[in-house]
């Protein structure tokens, strides 16, 4: 995490170890709530058996809002 951040700042920029922290546990909620949303779209994809990378796809569409969920539906 920390050397993509410096590779993406000018040279020398201070970044405070608590920026590290928070991406840490952003990046960590936000693989929970796609790993929960694409459960969820698996679940209500009655002709799917198997979890597949469609369902990722739609929970990562849902969760940037370019389209809706059932429950904004």
């Amino acid at each position: 995490m920390k050397k993509r951040v410096k590779k993406r700042l000018n040279e020398g920029t201070h970044v405070s170890p608590e920026v590290y922290t928070k991406l840490v546990q952003v990046s960590e909620g936000y693989v929970n709530q796609l790993v929960a949303t694409t459960v969820i779209c698996f679940n209500k994809d009655e002709k799917a058996s198997r979890l597949n990378e469609n369902h990722v796809f739609e929970a990562y569409f849902i969760m940037s809002g370019l389209i809706k969920s059932e429950e904004e539906a």
